[in-house]
């Protein structure tokens, strides 16, 4: 994307394509007064995860607090109700990058609407000179209103400032090989704890980084690495088929972000004993159930499926976000499972039982580390609420 840079005090805010900066107050500007809201909420509104737009109602974000409209936060240029028109300047004018001569509602006639008409939404992204990247998912609800959900990626954290345990974060940093596979409900930051790893491998090694998403979470920049990543539906037509032609690009690590069905589960056991790292993210609520989920999309092949996995998994990480007290952010806390060979030879033998009986207890070991100790130094810290640790310890119980 074209772009350029207005300023607010020395704070930089995103212009859109085509506007000499000195025209435009994107905090008053009526023209673009939602590129403004959106401005103003990346600058001052803290950590949030979405932003939410409907036609005839304010501009809302998604936080750890739960949903606040951005005027309630007394954010400056955010006291609006959107309109039809705002959302097709967005679109045209911004994530378009068409020049302000562009009539907004011939680009939206021509562009927009037969889209959203044959698939119901319109997908659109872009990225922040601040380092944000947003994905645009547009619809229409009730009545025909148009209504969007902004999701907002950041840059990834450092690695070593998510409080994985040093054992893992060694094994990491040394040539890293094997299935690793992150868990953990809807929202958890599975794919950002992904990128952070990625991000650190393109930071301190040469390799060829692969990625395979539904959609990209966030653009990386090659830094020692190079990276391909790939989007399923763009550029490739199923997440299996996209591992499988990584397998064929003389890959180092590779990251699956999802993975939902037959061949892609077969495609992410068998990547894990290709000498590469292969990154699996998917929902669960438990490792144990994970792995059994991951064996049980394999079909009649499970059984086989079971020993490839058993003597290839580097690592499980189970992971949730804990919100913090002061509401501007989320703490990553996680159980992670380096199998030893006991719980290996559990795995291959399909003992869920005794594995599952392994983990519980939340006791320390040589290749299990629970939740709880992170957790417990977060509320010992007052980081999050005590009440807030012991909701997400019950739901580990």
């Amino acid at each position: 994307m074209n772009e350029q840079y207005a300023t607010r005090g020395d704070t930089p805010v995103l212009s859109s394509s085509g506007m000499e900066v000195s025209e435009i107050n994107y905090f008053a500007h009526e023209k673009h007064r939602l590129v403004g809201a959106i401005n103003a909420s990346l600058v001052f509104a803290g950590s949030f995860t979405d932003l939410l737009i409907c036609e005839g109602e304010p501009v809302t974000i998604k936080s750890a607090q739960g949903v606040v409209g951005l005027s309630e936060l007394k954010i400056p240029g955010t006291d609006m109700v959107v309109t039809q028109q705002d959302i097709q300047d967005f679109f045209c004018h911004f994530l378009g990058e068409q020049p302000v001569t562009t009539d907004a509602q011939d680009y939206w006639v021509q562009n927009v609407g037969p889209a959203l008409k044959e698939h119901g939404s319109v997908s659109r992204s872009a990225s922040t000179p601040t380092g944000e990247y947003l994905r645009v998912s547009l619809f229409q609800q009730k009545r025909g209103r148009n209504s969007m959900v902004i999701r907002v990626t950041r840059p990834p954290q450092e690695l070593d400032s998510l409080g994985l345990p040093a054992p893992l974060l060694n094994c990491l940093k040394g040539n890293p090989r094997g299935l690793l596979v992150i868990t953990g409900p809807t929202a958890s930051g599975k794919t950002s704890t992904a990128l952070s790893i990625l991000d650190w491998l393109n930071k301190n090694t040469a390799s060829h980084i692969v990625t395979v998403e539904d959609p990209i979470e966030f653009p990386m920049k090659r830094e020692h690495s190079v990276f391909t990543q790939r989007e399923v539906g763009t550029d490739v037509d199923t997440f299996a088929s996209g591992l499988r032609d990584a397998m064929r690009h003389s890959p180092d690590a590779i990251l699956a972000s999802e993975v939902r069905d037959k061949e892609s589960a077969e495609a992410a056991i068998f990547g894990g004993e290709s000498g590469a790292l292969m990154i699996v993210t998917t929902h669960g609520r438990s490792i144990t159930g994970t792995l059994r989920k991951l064996l049980a999309l394999t079909g009649d092949q499970a059984g086989a499926m079971r020993s490839v996995m058993a003597w290839s998994l580097m690592a499980v990480i189970r992971q949730d976000l804990a919100p913090h007290s002061n509401g501007r952010g989320y703490s990553m806390v996680c159980d992670v499972l380096m199998p030893g060979e006991q719980a290996r030879q559990r795995i291959e033998e399909g003992e869920w039982m005794k594995l599952e009986k392994q983990l519980q207890g939340n006791v320390k070991s040589d290749d299990f580390f629970p939740m709880c100790e992170m957790v417990n130094d977060l509320a010992r810290r007052r980081v999050i609420d005590p009440v807030v640790a012991g909701a997400i310890l019950k739901g580990v119980g």
